[in-house]
């Protein structure tokens, strides 16, 4: 039986995808993709979805190739408005 801890394992970081992919497939036109699409890198990352990330990651270069919101540094990721914790 898994222990408490590993049953909350990347729940938090699965959370973030789902409503970041809701952003990107709803909102399309708006300028929350851009961190929408890094934020799923970032949880895929953390989540060792290594294929999910890339490609999130491929599309976020793709259209915003200047954007910020790719870098997977904890220190960008302390200044981002979802950040709660």
């Amino acid at each position: 039986m898994l222990s408490s801890r590993a049953d909350g394992f990347g729940q938090r970081e699965g959370r973030f995808g789902r409503h970041a992919q809701q952003v990107v497939r709803e909102f399309q036109q708006t300028p929350a993709v851009e961190e929408a699409l890094g934020l799923m890198v970032q949880a895929y990352d953390r989540l060792g979805l290594a294929a999910l990330r890339d490609d999130a990651q491929r599309v976020l270069r793709k259209n915003y190739p200047e954007s910020p919101f790719g870098a997977r540094e904890e220190a960008a990721d302390s200044q981002r408005w979802w950040r709660l914790w």
